[in-house]
């Protein structure tokens, strides 16, 4: 499992005695120093510091010998005379009691607080014992008396979260300090600061590029904080001249925590424009009922769904989960750490690069600050393990700083295995009531076996189902298309609207290219979801961050800019893409269950009101806002006193006759800068204060401009805290339609997911068919010429390549002709391609895309079980064959009459004859209990002549056998038979993998062979004459 590195993980932190501290301070200094080289390496030793190992010292005649110290242990090991001795001595003895006035600040602090090094929790555990918290870190009181006002804000703070990445403001740059500082240094490769700026050591970043750092140290698997100066200078005088209180006297700026930010809990600004999902999972088992709840969300989309497993399906369907929702970071509230479900939660974190954490909450359920609406309150009074889940979330939330407003539970999502009719709200229409929104289940070998999704490590798309079906131009439709995909639906008429709306998309784009007019309008909307959700985060962020940049005017912009994109949007809904799909509009967004003509008028009239909010829309762009009367008066003022200061400006020029400028430096604007030629040829006024200088110019206040300035920087002061004010005002009415505007991100989401479909089925690479659906008690799959539609991805298939060779599929299956089907066939004979092909096929046409074939009907499935592929999970103590079993059993215990099984060869990790029983036994089951759709590959050839139910039924994927050059020609077509007319010829196989020719040969022995293919005899029996004669 790739667990969560702490700050001791990083350090390999163990405690140390004050000898072999004393004896690591030069290495310590040399790796702290940012211009380390060899010459100051060097120069260390000199000034007579200690260590362990040996050095090299550089004397001044030239050579160099090799100097282990303390001094008396190198001089008598080198045996010098005793004159030489004496003087190696005493100039040893001079640098020694010179080396504690040469040492560093850093170096200083780390010897007087070892508590920084020697770490311990706040109970004084050690990091070897069992129950030590990372999270916290033991400062002895006194010691803690003894920092300087800056430090102890530092240390408050960083003795509560120790085991976060603490980004501490200072000015206009995030700085790192200590432990974290060395973390900055190693992982973002940030230079050491010199000269002891706060005698810890320290690194810093720009403040307009902390997202960028920070999410290189998430993606390492680090918690970040953010500390913000939440207190102006101008505030902070005020405070202490204000009050008597000690507290009120501390002269450094107040700062606060307002974000924790871990893997599962990024904000759109942090994701750096990635449009996939980030799910944050939360998960509870039960003790006492075994049930399984869970919770998972997408912070910085404001998507979220809840459900509970039952204990016989729990992990089948959380791996599910696990492998189509595939979660960045997954969170375990109140669970054992052993058992079958922390297993598979380590499993797939280990494989995944996905952070596991986990936490114990005392819950209440009666103290909660999150309001739930009827339907949700509900659900969770009958499932208490997703209870648990969802609390125990909002806790682990609550602590990373998260605001719970932010957080719609309107808009939660109960797990289609949960939802029935009591459960759907009531803001769904009655149409839907009266049907509930249910999807076809994929397992989460299906998703993995049949490549529907890439995985969150190797991040290729190719080659996969989403690839081939991805078009979308939106953040929000490639995040929707990937939900379809993982979730087939299973109404009827639901699938059929999306087959009408894309046949209406089809036909106008052969008379007016609508497929590329549409694309050209929805690449111009941005990530509205994740939009929404940011204004939120700014609206109800409960600290007055100070912020030394144009940040407040930037989010000004950015508001009004989403503004006009929501703007354009309902003009695109409202007006061009009823005059691009006239005269069959209606009929299209029929199909988008989110349309909804009065939500766009709605959203209208509060845009509206909104830009009536900004003066002069249309002229904003690089000028300053002004909101009201009041802040329009500060503004004057303002004005006034720079005109002032302009007018001091040229008077002094003009009476002192030299040139004079200004000189603007953070918080100590408008000092007047003279030359040094200037100097010398006048007095400096006694009144002028010096404020800054360099080697040719000085630059003075006089106590005129020194008043205006303070005077302007408390006027600006206000004006910023006016405007901020106002701007709060209106995101939090912006934040009162939320509802509205993320209707309309559903809208231009589901839009450009179903655009993305009709590209699809528009595909080139061969013909695409609308897919039929079958009504019959009895499942049927009907298809004419097939393809696989990632291989369909590649191209044109026919035309060019290697692709000639792939050879479309027609079958004619189910009903009264059986529902199970053995296929048997050589190695590489095309098999398990058929088998990818058809269940991926199904995914298509229940998602409502046309389908890569000539002809496609079939009965709704509700369950894709597929059992496939051969490989272990050692990280879960899993064996190949178990693993077999276990997917066999999860469709035995788990599928339907109305599922599709797809079995490729099982029994095949275990002795033949075991495997063999198992299958036929396996094979049997389904066929008479379950009575589904089963396509049986194997090659287990002796299926033929057993007794099986009379609804099953062989095939065989033909090849042509050249006996004489031991040679096979695949031909990659079905044809249904009983006779065993080409085997497996898995020597065939070996052949053409090089295998040695001499093994090749004594494989081939034809009694071994005529044995095996017979199978006659017991299997005992044949299993003895079997190793006799391939022993002789």
């Amino acid at each position: 499992m790739k667990s969560q590195p702490t700050l001791l993980s990083f350090f390999g932190t163990k405690t140390k005695d004050i000898d072999t501290e004393e004896n690591d301070k030069v290495s310590s200094r040399v790796k702290r120093t940012r211009d380390y080289s060899p010459e100051r390496f060097t120069d260390v030793v000199k000034k007579g510091a200690r260590v362990q190992a040996a050095l090299v010292l550089k004397e001044e005649n030239g050579y160099e010998q090799e100097v282990c110290l303390p001094a008396e242990s190198e001089l008598l090991r080198n045996k010098l005379d005793v004159k030489e001795r004496e003087e190696k001595k005493k100039l040893f003895g001079q640098f020694v009691e010179e080396s504690a006035s040469m040492k560093t600040g850093e170096e200083k602090w780390s010897e007087l607080n070892r508590w920084a090094s020697d770490v311990r929790d706040e109970k004084l555990r050690l990091p070897t014992d069992k129950d030590y918290d990372p999270s916290t870190l033991y400062i002895p009181p006194e010691a803690f008396k003894q920092l300087s006002p800056f430090q102890k804000q530092f240390w408050e703070l960083k003795r509560k979260h120790y085991d976060v990445v603490l980004f501490f403001k200072k000015g206009k740059f995030y700085e790192l300090y200590d432990c974290d500082a060395d973390i900055g240094h190693s992982f973002l490769g940030l230079n050491y600061t010199a000269g002891g700026r706060v005698e810890m050591r320290c690194v810093g970043v720009p403040e307009t590029s902390f997202a960028r750092y920070a999410s290189k140290l998430v993606d390492n698997g680090f918690k970040v904080g953010r500390v913000e100066q939440v207190e102006t200078t101008t505030a902070a005088a005020q405070r202490r001249r204000s009050s008597d209180s000690l507290d009120s006297k501390v002269a450094v700026c107040q700062r606060s925590l307002v974000r924790i930010m871990t893997k599962g809990s990024l904000t759109a600004d942090e994701l750096d424009g990635d449009p996939s999902w980030h799910f944050l999972l939360f998960i509870h088992q039960s003790v006492s009922s075994k049930k399984t709840g869970f919770f998972y969300l997408d912070v910085s989309a404001g998507h979220s769904t809840i459900g509970e497993m039952k204990e016989d399906t729990g992990v089948v369907d959380l791996e599910a989960i696990l492998l189509s929702v595939q979660p960045v970071e997954v969170v375990a509230i109140n669970c054992q750490r052993d058992g079958p479900l922390s297993e598979l939660l380590k499993y797939y974190a280990s494989s995944s690069n996905c952070l596991l954490v986990y936490k114990s909450y005392s819950i209440d359920f009666n103290q909660n600050d999150a309001s739930f609406p009827a339907h949700l309150e509900q659900f969770l009074a009958q499932h208490s393990a997703a209870s648990i889940a969802l609390f125990g979330g909002l806790e682990y939330l609550k602590s990373l700083y998260v605001s719970l407003e932010t957080l719609r539970f309107s808009a939660v999502v109960i797990w289609d295995k949960c939802c029935t009719k009591e459960y759907i709200p009531k803001s769904v229409p009655n149409e839907a009531k009266s049907e509930p929104p249910c999807a076809a289940s994929l397992t989460g070998s299906t998703v993995f076996n049949l490549d529907v999704v890439p995985s969150r490590v190797s991040k290729i798309r190719s080659h996969t189902l989403l690839s081939f079906v991805d078009h979308t131009v939106t953040a929000g439709g490639k995040r929707l298309i990937k939900k379809w995909i993982c979730s087939p639906l299973m109404c009827r008429s639901s699938i059929e609207k999306r087959l009408n709306a894309i046949g209406i998309v089809l036909k106008k784009d052969s008379e007016s290219n609508v497929l590329e007019q549409v694309r050209k309008q929805l690449c111009q909307f941005p990530d509205f979801e994740r939009q929404v959700v940011r204004i939120q985060n700014i609206a109800y962020c409960n600290h007055q961050i100070v912020m030394f940049d144009d940040s407040e005017k930037r989010k000004m912009m950015e508001f009004l800019k989403l503004l006009k994109c929501l703007d354009r949007a309902v003009d695109f809904l409202k007006k061009q893409l009823p005059a691009i799909l006239f005269p069959e509009f209606d009929s299209f967004v029929d199909s988008i269950p989110s349309f909804d003509g009065n939500i766009l008028h709605k959203c209208r009239t509060v845009l509206d009101d909104l830009f009536n909010e900004f003066p002069d829309v249309d002229q904003m762009e690089g000028s300053e806002l002004s909101f009201s009367q009041e802040n329009s008066k500060l503004k004057s003022e303002i004005e006034s006193i720079e005109s002032r200061l302009q007018c001091i400006l040229e008077e002094l020029r003009e009476e002192m006759r030299v040139d004079i400028q200004w000189f603007h430096r953070f918080r100590e604007s408008y000092q007047l800068e003279f030359s040094q030629a200037s100097l010398e040829k006048m007095n400096i006024p006694d009144d002028f204060i010096l404020m800054s200088q360099t080697s040719d110019k000085k630059r003075f206040w006089t106590p005129e401009i020194r008043r205006l300035v303070k005077k302007r920087d408390e006027l600006l002061e206000a004006h910023a805290t006016s405007e901020s004010s106002k701007l709060k005002e209106i995101l939090l009415k912006f934040d009162e339609f939320s509802e509205l505007w993320r209707n309309l991100a559903m809208m231009i989401a589901e839009l450009d997911a179903l655009f993305s479909l009709a590209r699809t089925s528009r595909s080139s690479s061969g013909v695409m068919c609308r897919p039929e659906i079958i009504q019959s008690d009895k499942p049927r799959l009907i298809v004419e010429q097939l393809r696989h539609p990632c291989l369909a991805d590649m191209g044109d298939l026919y035309s060019s390549g290697s692709c000639l060779s792939f050879i479309p599929v027609s079958l004619s299956v189910g009903g009264e002709e059986g529902t199970s089907f053995v296929i048997r066939g050589p190695n590489m004979g095309g098999k398990s391609t058929l088998l990818r092909e058809i269940c991926l096929a199904v995914i298509l046409a229940q998602c409502g895309c046309y389908v890569p074939a000539k002809k496609f009907q079939y009965t709704l499935f509700d369950k894709i079980f597929t059992r496939m592929g051969a490989s272990d999970a050692i990280g879960r103590g899993q064996s190949t064959f178990l693993l077999e079993v276990q997917e066999a059993a999860a469709i035995l215990n788990n599928a339907t009459k109305s599922s599709l099984v797809v079995i490729d060869e099982l029994g095949r990790g275990t002795s033949t004859y075991d495997g063999y029983a198992i299958a036929k036994a396996v094979l049997n089951d389904i066929s008479t209990r379950i009575g589904c759709l089963c396509f049986f590959s194997t090659h287990y050839h002796h299926l033929m002549y057993e007794k099986l139910p009379s609804n099953v039924r062989f095939f065989e994927m033909q090849a042509e056998v050249d006996e004489e050059k031991k040679d096979v020609t695949f031909l990659y077509s079905l044809k249904e038979t009983r006779e065993s007319c080409v085997s497996s010829r898995g020597v065939y196989c070996a052949k053409m993998a090089k295998l040695p020719e001499e093994i090749l040969r004594r494989a081939e022995d034809p009694n071994v062979r005529a044995l095996l293919n017979g199978m006659n005899p017991s299997f005992d029996e044949t299993e003895a004459e079997f190793l006799r004669l391939f022993k002789s």
